[in-house]
């Protein structure tokens, strides 16, 4: 009983901690260090995507498939097979940012043995209880902690400031083929971890 009181203790004072992070957070200092102080102007943010599209023959005017789909955006030519060179590549895309609290560390600047939020383990008191109080008191104290691998320390990440992205069709059109990749993405690592789960 005295053990379940004590978790329950530190657990809210944990909450209050994180709080208390978020609004200094919030407030532009870093979760680092006076030193480490950042301001909320605008900044940007670089993104690989994944662009396919083609050539024009008359003005070679580069389109994008899924901004100019089979006209061509200068000049207005429609696209022909044997005349119109098409392409796919990378492309790094410069879009409009906010700063925003770290999803996987929430402002703390450290993760359990540095792992992302998606890799941590989900311990019970079952598993305090079995590891023994040596364990959780090391765990509580951070000794396992390590630098967070999405904001490498910093406690905040760039994230896309959407609402400037649909000011502009180009980009708008871009976050879109990026939105696309990146649920493909979860799909695959959904699909890897059912099969995980199941020893395949």
């Amino acid at each position: 009983m005295v053990r379940s009181i004590t978790i329950a203790i530190v657990r809210t004072e944990l909450i209050a901690l994180r709080l208390d992070k978020l609004d200094t957070l919030l407030a532009g200092e870093s979760p680092v260090g006076a030193q480490n102080s950042w301001s909320a102007n605008m900044t940007t943010k670089r993104v690989e995507i994944y662009v396919e599209g083609w050539i024009c023959s008359a003005c070679e005017n580069e389109n994008l498939e899924h901004i100019n789909g089979d006209n061509c955006g200068k000049c207005g030519k429609a696209y022909e097979d044997e005349k119109d060179h098409c392409f796919d590549n990378e492309k790094v895309v410069e879009f409009p940012a906010k700063w925003a609290i770290c999803y996987d560390c929430q402002g703390e600047g450290t993760t359990y043995l540095g792992w992302a939020a998606k890799d941590q383990p989900a311990f019970t008191q079952e598993d305090f209880d079995y590891e023994g109080p040596d364990f959780y008191e090391d765990y509580m104290g951070g000794r396992y902690d390590a630098q967070c691998p999405a904001c490498h320390g910093e406690g905040k990440v760039k994230e896309i400031d959407e609402k400037a992205v649909a000011k502009n069709p180009e980009l708008k059109a871009h976050l879109n083929e990026h939105h696309e990749a990146l649920r493909a993405s979860a799909e695959i690592d959904a699909e890897m971890a059912a099969e995980r789960r199941m020893g395949a």
